[in-house]
């Protein structure tokens, strides 16, 4: 238990050192960018003397140390700051915005794990067949692509072409009119299905589809090349041999002996792609006019709104870690035999 303890005080303080890292690159990096940030946060006509106030307010004058040093205590404070460009709590907006992209993590992650898992054992099964063959190409074309393309490809063709599938946005603003969904816990198929409102959750699964099978695209491939490699790794083992040689059935080997084995690594990177999902979602968000933080980010690099840009990193820096850390546990916990270092 020491030896637990131990290693989650170390990566707590290398996480706060990662944390910090981030916040101070992306602190700079966005207060060196050309832009006038008392003129984004007066609005429209201002004059000089009213600029001079709001920057002397802001401490945008304050030297870049001084203004880091300020943000940091900030930060240690649960403050995150206030968006120059919509002038509400950065801290609040996020909040509003989370679920939406969480829920669009949370079904990709889901979709990666179902498809992506079933895909590398049966590649694994028949090597080198048709199947295989298939099934390595797309998933070297899931890892590839860019995935903002894919996601217009996809819109094109579900949306222009088969009219199946919705083009954008969470949810038909005629349902969200006359339906609309009582807010609980911010996701929209959760609090839909809680009410009963099934009008509603039906047009919010269904604009889920598209962008969570794009953003699915990147992981599904990952979960099905590496189940792939570690099946073959594994059933290459002595004691598959033995187990075939006693006479099990290959459905009991494929199942209890060789999945069981390769299936945590395959946990390791789709809990890592989850955690890359978040960042991920950003360029989807966008195509998909999807209302979550990457939207939201996206407006804020699009107008220099630095205070936000700067928060929506760090919260993914600890997000990222948070899960990174969770992940060596939980494979710790499934597998005795890895260590913790």
């Amino acid at each position: 238990m020491r030896g637990l303890y131990g290693y989650i005080v170390r990566r707590l303080l290398l996480a706060a050192l990662v944390i910090v890292s981030v916040g101070v690159i992306t602190f700079f990096v966005a207060r060196v960018l050309p832009s006038n940030p008392a003129a984004l946060y007066a609005g429209s006509r201002p004059t000089a003397e009213q600029l001079q106030r709001i920057r002397e307010a802001m401490g945008l004058d304050d030297p870049l140390p001084v203004q880091f040093w300020h943000y940091l205590g900030d930060m240690l404070h649960g403050d995150l700051g206030v968006s120059f460009r919509t002038r509400q709590p950065i801290s609040t907006e996020l909040g509003r915005r989370l679920p939406a992209t969480l829920e669009l993590v949370a079904l990709g992650t889901v979709f990666a794990l179902l498809i992506g898992v079933p895909l590398g054992v049966i590649s694994a099964w028949r090597p080198g067949k048709l199947f295989d063959q298939v099934t390595r190409v797309i998933a070297i074309g899931g890892v590839s692509l860019p995935s903002f393309w894919l996601a217009l490809l996809f819109q094109l063709f579900f949306f222009g072409r088969l009219r199946l599938l919705p083009l954008a946005g969470r949810i038909d603003n005629i349902v969200s009119l006359e339906h609309p969904i009582r807010q609980i816990t911010g996701f929209y198929l959760i609090d839909a299905a809680a009410t009963g409102n099934w009008v509603a959750f039906k047009s919010a699964a269904l604009h889920l589809v598209l962008p969570a099978v794009v953003l699915s695209l990147y992981s599904l491939s990952l979960a099905a090349r590496m189940t792939r490699a570690k099946m073959l790794e594994v059933l290459s083992q002595k004691y598959i041999v033995a187990a075939r040689a006693l006479g099990l059935s290959e459905r009991t080997i494929y199942s209890r002996l060789a999945l069981k084995n390769a299936i945590i690594p395959t946990l390791t990177v789709v809990g890592l792609s989850f955690a890359w999902s978040i960042t991920g979602a950003f360029l989807i968000e966008v195509v998909f006019n999807w209302p979550g933080v990457g939207k939201y980010v996206a407006d804020a690099i699009v107008t220099v709104d630095f205070p936000v840009i700067v928060a929506v990193a760090s919260v993914v820096a600890v997000t990222y870690v948070a899960i990174n850390l969770a992940v060596d546990l939980l494979t710790s916990a499934i597998d005795p035999r890895v260590k913790l270092g």
